[in-house]
């Protein structure tokens, strides 16, 4: 397939892009438009650039980029000079451009310009938003009326608007009614990362002087912190020229604080190696490219805006909310070695795990290779037709298995109180005669559902393997009766499943997941897999969920023997063979200690293994239980452990979290989105075992560490993955299908046997 011809519209974007311009203004979005500029061209793209006239040739050609010059920025008269030169050459760039697709940032009068230009020949436009300000109406950094009516038209206008976060894409659907796709902020590695014995400065401050940036909060900061140095980077910008001034004479008077002004963008990234911590004192930003640098340096974050949550879910730093907060939390990330080398390390392994170019790069290729409106959060910009009920479609729910806990957590919620909702099993725990008679039996039960229903919407659960070859005929069968059909993806070896299939039956997979209305993700991780696998597929992230149990004491003492738990199938992937060497390698220091391993599977081969590694009367294998023992397991247990190979969210660690219960678990698919190391569990490496023991014996002979961690656990549970939320997130979903919940709705036990099939 040729790539298409792709221009990029940024007229501050030379600056980063041409080494000899470096000491122009320019920001992030500027910054996040050049490297996938100069991505997409390493890749072989044809990409061209709009940009501004600072006297370089037109045609010039940087880093395989092909730049057209516009106009100068002074240019022209006052008034007039919005109409000609600017719109104009404007204009006239974009057609010497010629290019399929133009790709532009930030609120303003250009991309209304450009949407125009694009719609009378026929070409297609992208935007990405460069701010929160840029959702909202009422916080738009844009001076004049005639700008923001040019914005608007384009917003309306954009084949694709793309967002950085969760809050963004929400934001511009209740704001502008505009669906949006999330895709991530890029970011270029970084040559090497400082021990903090090496690094000079101990706090950086990088941003344009504007006063939503606050940097008036720094200089207090420095104030209260005469001991540590600062560092201030930030040029003088249009209407801003007295702060600045004012900036500049404050921080001569301040010893400890450094002021460099504006500095090309080069210049700039060698402090983020020489910085111990960055601090971000803006109360307006959007996916902040100076956190994302700090962090490729493995410098903490130290911010009053956290986007969707990232520094405190994965210890990258610490979010603040005052000044106060803000100097204490600086005091301790600095004053404290071993604190500061953990959360640098977790920092670094952000980066690794979440930014590499190649992961990236996928789903802004999707959306300049095809810029088809796609949102994850509008259903109905598919052209789906409305819905008044929900055919939801997974496992037996009186077997095991994590799919049946979650659904099991829809009744218990409500969820099938409040909508018309029926239940299909095509999936029965058993032989394989069994389970052909299951699926069999539920394929014709979808089949008569679909033609019953007051026109249902098919909400299908779905996991690698044979349940995906399972419902891709109850997707096939929603096709053939024109009903929209959500993908829920319970995700498991889901990627390596997809990689060892055939070629043709991975176009199945692409094709099943790209015709689905939505594709529904456990986690931001696991949502960047799906996307590699299918580009085109409408993706939106909701967490599992449990109930909160109604214990007095959640971090009481667990006596008289401490006990570890863990739940699941018995089997490698799960790594409970990994566990019970573990558990070998530490028993004799810790008289009475037990594992209880609850769950089906290769039993009788851990019963072997325990038996050969001399721990077989202190490893107990239970087999499968019921929620009522599987409760008086959780009550009982000390520590959770958790060593999978490959996982989604797994609903067993969200339950022992919702008991108070420290969890040690592998850092794999969706689990550092919810632990994070050192505040709500330990994490160690899979098939490290003893990084495994290590960390369970740390828990166990050290009861504060163990009430610290058991209580950050319920907390986490109660404040991200409450059973509440996520019913209510699966409502709001629904609702964009037409579907409306009742008006008044009982929580006492439901009576769900009359619209539950395959029970």
């Amino acid at each position: 397939m040729t790539p298409p011809r792709v221009c990029f519209v940024g007229l501050l974007n030379l600056p980063v892009l041409a080494p000899e311009f470096a000491a122009r203004p320019s920001g992030g979005a500027q910054l996040q438009q050049v490297l996938l500029a100069k991505a997409l061209a390493r890749r072989g793209w044809p990409v061209s650039m709009v940009v501004a006239d600072w006297g370089q040739p037109d045609g010039a050609t940087w880093h395989g980029i092909r730049t057209i010059k516009a106009y100068s920025p002074d240019e022209g008269l006052p008034v007039l000079r919005f109409l000609h030169p600017r719109w104009t050459k404007l204009h006239r760039a974009l057609a010497r451009a010629d290019a399929d697709v133009y790709y532009t940032s930030c609120a303003g009068a250009e991309l209304g310009q450009v949407a125009l230009f694009a719609r009378r020949r026929g070409r297609r436009v992208v935007f990405r938003v460069a701010s929160n300000s840029d959702c909202d109406p009422k916080e738009l950094l844009v001076q004049y009326r005639r700008d923001r009516v040019l914005y608007r038209r384009g917003l309306a206008h954009a084949d694709l608007v793309l967002a950085q976060t969760a809050y963004q894409q929400e934001a511009l659907r209740r704001h502008f009614g505009r669906p949006s796709r999330i895709v991530p902020s890029l970011i270029e590695p970084a040559e090497r990362c400082r021990a903090l014995a090496e690094r000079d400065i101990d706090v950086l401050w990088v941003g344009h002087v504007r006063s939503f940036k606050r940097p008036d909060l720094l200089l207090e900061a420095a104030r209260r912190l005469p001991h540590l140095r600062f560092h201030m980077v930030g040029g003088r910008m249009p209407g801003s020229e007295a702060l600045f001034d004012s900036l500049r004479r404050e921080t001569q008077a301040l010893a400890n604080v450094t002021f460099h002004g504006a500095l090309p963008y080069l210049e700039t990234r060698a402090l983020y190696e020489r910085a111990r911590l960055f601090v971000s004192t803006s109360e307006i930003e959007g996916f902040p490219n100076t956190y994302l640098q700090s962090w490729a340096h493995g410098t903490p974050v130290v911010a009053f805006i956290d986007p969707d949550g990232l520094i405190g879910r994965f210890g990258l730093g610490q979010a603040v909310g005052t000044i106060g907060q803000m100097c204490a939390a600086i005091a301790a990330l600095s004053g404290d070695p071993a604190q500061w080398t953990l959360a640098s390390a977790r920092a670094r392994q952000y980066m690794e795990r979440h930014c590499d170019e190649r992961h990236m790069l996928g789903p802004y290729i999707a959306a300049l290779a095809d810029p088809r409106e796609s949102s994850a959060l509008e259903p109905h910009a598919t052209g789906a037709p409305a819905c008044r009920s929900v055919l939801m479609v997974g496992t037996d729910l009186s077997g095991m298995g994590g799919v049946r806990a979650v659904v099991q957590g829809y009744i218990e919620g409500g969820l099938f109180d409040q909508i018309e909702c029926a239940y299909v099993a095509t999936h029965r725990y058993g032989s394989h005669w069994v389970k052909l008679s299951a699926a069999l039996t539920g394929w014709l039960k979808v089949a008569w559902r679909l033609h019953t229903l007051d026109a249902p919407l098919v909400h299908v659960h779905i996991s690698p393997g044979a349940s995906f070859w399972r419902k891709s005929v109850v997707c096939a069968l929603a096709r053939l009766a024109r009903r929209p059909y959500l993908l829920h993806v319970h995700a498991g070896p889901f990627e390596r499943f997809y990689e060892e299939s055939s070629p043709a039956a991975r176009s199945i997979v692409r094709g099943v997941f790209a015709r689905a209305a939505l594709v529904i993700a456990l986690t931001q991780s696991w949502r960047t897999i799906l996307e590699r696998i299918s580009p085109h597929a409408r993706i939106h992230v909701m967490p599992n969920g449990v109930s909160l149990p109604a214990i007095p004491d959640p971090h009481r003492p667990r006596e008289p023997a401490p006990t570890l738990l863990f739940l699941g199938d018995i089997g490698r992937h799960k790594g409970v063979f990994d566990l019970a060497r573990a558990f070998a390698r530490i028993a004799d220091r810790f008289p009475g200690l037990k594992l209880v391993c609850a769950g089906a599977g290769a039993v009788e081969e851990l019963r072997r293994l325990a038996a050969d590694l001399g721990v077989a009367d202190r490893i107990e294998c239970t087999g499968w239980i019921d929620a009522a023992r599987k409760r008086e397991a959780l009550a009982a247990a000390s520590v959770f452990v958790l060593p999978s190979y490959m996982e989604g969210m797994p609903m067993a660690l969200l339950e022992a979290m919702s008991w108070g219960v420290p969890p040690v678990a592998t850092a794999v698919g969706g689990i550092p989105e919810i632990i994070t190391h050192g505040v709500d569990g330990l994490l160690v490496a899979p098939a490290d075992i003893e990084g495994l023991a290590a960390a369970i014996a740390s828990v166990l002979r050290d009861p504060q560490l163990r009430t610290r961690l058991g209580r950050g656990a319920r907390e986490t549970v109660t404040a991200r993955f409450s059973l509440e939320s996520t019913v209510g997130q699966l409502l709001a979903l629904y609702r964009r299908f037409g579907i409306e919940p009742r008006a008044a709705y009982s929580r006492a036990p439901i009576g769900l046997q009359a619209s539950m099939d395959g029970k």
